[in-house]
């Protein structure tokens, strides 16, 4: 019939799509070519920042290019190692405040024998000391945000170690008071200081047990002190007790010079 004939131009062309249909279907696609193994480039890493080492010339504090431990970006980027071992300097140097209050208590009387006055006036270089560390702590808080902790640790190690050698070679009960006055004021940066420092180098979730370690500095300064200051009155005379804090605050001042850097963070130029 003349609806069932087909056209033949329309069958070769159906027979070529199948044709070509088939081979591109066995065709493999192109393979690029394999590169032999070279140098493989390194990939930065995103996980985590990058610690940036202060070269000495450009680090910050009193004489900072001395520290043994360098000086970071980000003080908060430091290995706990490196935390832990500042942290305890800086307890350490916290016992000397307490240490220099309570090494004193079993001196007054030999102290008023030998300078010519009463118990009581002596006893005011224990008192006056105490009260020279309530109010110094603040001034010292200051000069640290403004110039630094390094700076105001050496600062106040420096002048504690200078003002004890001077008590101790006191030649009268006033000389003796004013220069405790200015010991106690001078040991009392660690107080604040400190704080700041732990502060500086430990995360929120990790500063609570460090500021736990910091603080047994002065509560055992408290408790070794008298042991040590009953013994040293006892076999050498109360001015061993001063010539004690001179060597001890000297002791600390070489480790902070050398283990602390500065820690307080940058602050960007106001525009």
């Amino acid at each position: 019939m003349p609806g069932d004939e087909k056209d033949p131009g329309v069958a070769i062309n159906n027979l070529n799509l199948n044709r070509d249909f088939e081979m591109s279907a066995t065709e493999s696609p192109p393979t690029q070519p394999i590169k032999s193994p070279g140098k493989v480039e390194p990939i930065a890493s995103t996980i985590g920042p990058e610690i940036v080492v202060v070269p000495r010339s450009g680090r910050r504090g009193l004489l900072g290019g001395f520290s043994v431990i360098p000086e970071i970006t980000n003080p908060r980027e430091y290995g706990n190692g490196t935390k832990w071992a500042m942290t305890v300097t800086v307890s350490l140097a916290a016992i000397t405040s307490s240490t220099g209050s309570s090494i004193f208590f079993r001196g007054g009387a030999e102290v008023a024998y030998d300078l010519d006055t009463t118990p009581t006036v002596a006893n005011l270089s224990v008192a006056l000391y105490l009260l020279a560390m309530d109010f110094t702590p603040i001034w010292w808080s200051a000069l640290s945000e403004k110039h630094g902790r390094r700076t105001a640790y050496l600062l106040s190690f420096f002048l504690f170690l200078t003002f004890s050698c001077i008590s101790a070679v006191s030649v009268n009960v006033t000389m003796l008071i004013v220069f405790r006055v200015l010991s106690g004021g001078a040991a009392a940066s660690v107080q604040s200081v400190g704080v700041g420092t732990v502060a500086d180098i430990w995360d929120p979730k990790a500063r609570a047990k460090a500021m736990g370690v910091f603080q047994l500095g002065p509560l055992c300064g408290h408790g070794l002190a008298p042991v040590i200051g009953g013994a040293l009155n006892q076999g050498l005379g109360w001015r061993s007790t001063l010539w004690f804090l001179a060597i001890f605050g000297g002791v600390m001042l070489k480790f902070i010079f050398l283990c602390l850097p500065e820690t307080i963070a940058k602050r960007e130029p106001k525009p």
